[in-house]
């Protein structure tokens, strides 16, 4: 009967096991597909971004816990340290969703002019250092619409 037991066990783990192998193959196989049609994400254009990325996701039925863990595949290199620490701090997929939009959403600075850029940008800079300052200010100019 204990023998029994270890079997059905020892069944149901290799069956958990097959499970997430086919759910990694197919996330895989999204990734591919989405950094393919819409390159890897930059930062820019999050809205746009996510949209495809959900929509592919949903497609394939990945879990929400697999797809907070997959964003940083799509991310530049440069970002998914960034990416990587906002998963840390939101592991599901609601509050990584609202996390990002809030880090890499500048869509909403379109129409700001030169005096909210600077006082924004001034009262974000007050405790921080002189390279991390710079290295924000500039992520946010560059971030500007023309």
């Amino acid at each position: 009967m204990e023998n029994q037991q270890k079997v059905i066990n020892m069944m149901v783990m290799f069956k958990q096991m097959l499970q997430e192998q086919c759910e990694m193959s197919e996330i895989t196989t999204v990734v591919q597909w989405l950094v393919q049609r819409n390159g890897k994400f930059n930062g820019k254009d999050i809205s746009r971004y996510l949209r495809y990325y959900k929509v592919e996701m949903l497609r394939y039925g990945i879990s929400e816990r697999l797809q907070v863990i997959s964003f940083n595949r799509v991310a530049t290199d440069e970002l998914q340290q960034s990416i990587h620490g906002i998963q840390q701090q939101n592991p599901m997929w609601g509050s990584f969703e609202e996390a990002l939009r809030e880090a890499y959403d500048y869509e909403r600075l379109k129409g700001q002019g030169p005096n909210e850029f600077e006082q924004r940008v001034a009262s974000t800079m007050i405790h921080q250092s002189a390279t991390q300052a710079f290295l924000d200010f500039e992520c946010r100019f560059l971030q500007l619409p023309e």
